[in-house]
């Protein structure tokens, strides 16, 4: 066979390798930037459960009085447990019990030993934040800080090691087997916890399965780093920040794309528009990743509705925390 023969032979099989190979992309999806070998299995979501931890402090020991920290934390764990299918993952942490040394260990030692990785985790702090503002040369730096119940007083003799550093929680956090991850933080100077070194996002659509097979590790915080946070709203008893939230899931309104749920990308997205235009605000929520996310998406389905008390069959006094049982006789 002569030269040109074979290269004309294989100029045609090249083609109708091109060709076969566009016959297979899927219906409707359009042009594929680059070609990728068709998977035989899927990952699957796993259903596992979906938690969420409450922390509120109003009643500071040294610190000044706030006056819904603990209604929000409180109010937005129990619209995630009465209407959208969430548990609690252990007893609220309110008042004298948020301590620093009590938050670090239902981080590191409850909330570590419970959760598995197909678990869900919504974990809301409400209460005092503050910054450290300081140089390393002629480099200026700032450090995030939420401030537990016992926290001695801020003044000029400042002790740093009373707080809680939000950049240290949240790589404690991170550590938590659960798959996905979604930080509140409703304090000021919460917007820290987006330094630099953390991935802003945007609201998410992509299909539901694909954000639920990868890890997720998100964060809202109710400001910017540099700004004060609301401690009222048009929401009675809440802040301007948590209200507008509640009201976002309640409504409907924070799921912009009418899918039946809402996933941490698009509440944050949904929050920071909602607060930055309210009437007086001085606070834009900021949203974002952390850490190891992989691009996946904590879910909140819309309608859920309560979780039952023994779904899988087993005894709920052995799987319920002691608040789970307390709440479940008071709604029952």
């Amino acid at each position: 066979m002569s030269t040109a023969k074979r290269t004309a032979g294989a100029l045609l099989l090249t083609a109708a390798m091109i060709s076969a190979a566009f016959a297979q992309q899927p219906a409707g999806g359009g042009a594929q930037r680059g070609f990728q070998p068709e998977a035989t299995d899927e990952p699957a979501a796993k259903n596992g459960h979906q938690y969420v931890v409450a922390i509120g402090i109003d009643h500071y020991e040294n610190w000044p009085i706030l006056s819904t920290a603990v209604s929000d934390a409180t109010g937005f764990a129990k619209l995630l447990t009465t209407k959208f299918g969430f548990e609690y993952a252990a007893e609220p942490l309110t008042e004298k019990a948020a301590t620093g040394k009590a938050i670090i260990s239902l981080l590191e030692d409850d909330l570590s030993a419970r959760l598995k990785p197909e678990d869900s985790l919504v974990i809301f702090f409400a209460g005092h934040g503050t910054t450290h503002d300081y140089k390393i040369g002629d480099e200026s730096r700032s450090d995030g800080f939420i401030v537990p119940v016992d926290a001695r007083a801020p003044g000029a003799n400042e002790h740093w090691s009373d707080y809680l550093k939000i950049e240290d929680l949240l790589h404690t956090i991170d550590s938590l087997p659960a798959g996905h991850i979604l930080v509140i933080l409703d304090s000021c100077h919460s917007g820290m916890a987006l330094g630099n070194k953390f991935m802003t996002s945007r609201a998410d659509t992509r299909f539901e399965r694909d954000m639920l097979v990868k890890v997720s590790r998100k964060v809202i915080a109710s400001a910017q780093g540099d700004q004060l946070a609301a401690d009222s709203g048009p929401l009675p008893d809440h802040s301007l920040f948590t209200g507008l939230m509640i009201q976002g899931l309640t409504n409907g309104k924070a799921d912009s794309f009418g899918e039946g749920f809402v996933t941490s990308s698009q509440l944050g997205a949904f929050a920071q528009h909602e607060v930055a235009v309210a009437a007086g605000s001085k606070q834009t929520p900021l949203f974002g990743a952390f850490d190891d996310d992989q691009g996946g998406e904590l879910v909140i389905h819309m309608g859920a509705g309560a979780q039952p008390a023994a779904a899988n069959g087993s005894d709920p006094d052995s799987t319920l925390t002691k608040y789970e049982t307390l709440e479940l006789d008071r709604l029952k």
